[in-house]
This record gives structure tokens, C-alpha cells and sequence, in this order.
């Protein structure tokens, strides 16, 4: 579907590539650049772990005047085991505590907004306003690894905390509602 769209829209040049996004530099070679990479709907399919590995892969295909593009839902209106959701306030976090180890003033603003069923967020990385060359990317690999890392276990430690509480709520309390049933569930596979 994708690509017939992109055929429609008579671009210079395109290239779609399958696989997992946790092997993003395994799949898209080293020496490739490209002026728009677009991850949708892909975030929360991520183990947190390769959160870096692709944040970091993708900045350095980018061309000096590239852009990334992610979007996202905070919630999904099915919950599926071992999905991720990220909030735009904790992939701000993220990507500018990324930002900061690199030693780069650009940061982002991850934009959050509404759906009909859920909660979505995005944010543009512009390539030509980090600064910074390929090998001081490159060279700064694994301090913002460690510091995304860092991050993310601060964040997966906060929702735990607060997943339990909520599961504690239930425990005693019981789901009196449909919505209380619903934010159970929800919560369980939060945990899980």
C-alpha cells in the first residue's frame, strides 16, 4: 500500500525496506543517506533496549539536510502483550537526553494530540540542526546509549511503580465499573 502511494506521489527517488526495526543498521547500509526516514506506528513494537541502536542508526543515515519522522499512540486501543506505548512526555526525555549526551543545543518538542480511540504524539529530527558530523556521532555512540539506557530505566521504574499501585487498587478494591474493568486490563498488560 505504502509504496503504491509513494508511486502516486511521483517522488525523485524511494526505497522500501523490510525486516525488524530493531535491526535497522543490519538492514540499511552504513553509507546510505536519505532525506526523510519515517517510522509510524513502530515505537511501540521495540524492545526498549533497541531504542538507541535505532535513534542512533537513523541519525547517521540521515542526509545534512534530512529529517526523521516519528508517530506514535501513548495507548493502543487494543492492548497487545509486550508492546511498549511511549508517552510524548517520556520520548522527550528520551530523545533529548540523547540529544544533551551528544553535546548538540538542538532538542525536540514531541507533539501529543487526540484520536477518537487513543492518544498519539510525533516529532521531527532535523539533521542540519544537530550540528554535529557523522563521526562525532559515531564517537559519541555509546555515551548516549548509556544515557538513553539510563533513561529508560527511570522511566520503565516509574510506570512499574505506578502500574502496581493501580494493580494493588484493584486487588483490594475490586472494578466496579466498566471503565474500572477496562483500566484493569489495561494496567495488566502494562505489567506484563
Amino acid at each position: 500500500t505504502a509504496e503504491r502511494m509513494a508511486d502516486t506521489l511521483q517522488l525523485e527517488h524511494y526505497e522500501f525496506l523490510h525486516g525488524d526495526m530493531s535491526s535497522f543498521h543490519d538492514i540499511v547500509k552504513s553509507d546510505s543517506k536519505f532525506d526523510f526516514i519515517t517510522c509510524t506506528n513502530t515505537a511501540h513494537e521495540l524492545q526498549p533496549g533497541a531504542f538507541a541502536a535505532l535513534f542512533l542508526g537513523t541519525l547517521r543515515r540521515l542526509s545534512s539536510t534530512g529529517e526523521f519522522f516519528i508517530y506514535d499512540m501513548e495507548s493502543l486501543s487494543k492492548p497487545e502483550l509486550g508492546a511498549l506505548p511511549w508517552r510524548s512526555a517520556e520520548i522527550d526525555s528520551l530523545l533529548n537526553s540523547a540529544f544533551e549526551a551528544l553535546g548538540t543545543d538542538f532538542r525536540v518538542d514531541p507533539s501529543g494530540w487526540s484520536h477518537s480511540s487513543c492518544k498519539g504524539w510525533s516529532v521531527t529530527i532535523q539533521r542540519e540542526y544537530i550540528n554535529k558530523t557523522d563521526d562525532e556521532i559515531q564517537e559519541s555512540q555509546s555515551k548516549i546509549s548509556e544515557r538513553i539506557e539510563l533513561e529508560i530505566d527511570r522511566i520503565l521504574m516509574e510506570r512499574v511503580t505506578e502500574c502496581n499501585r493501580m494493580l494493588d487498587t484493584f486487588c483490594r478494591f475490586g472494578a466496579h465499573t466498566a471503565e474500572d474493568a477496562l483500566a484493569r486490563t489495561l494496567a495488566l498488560y502494562e505489567f506484563w
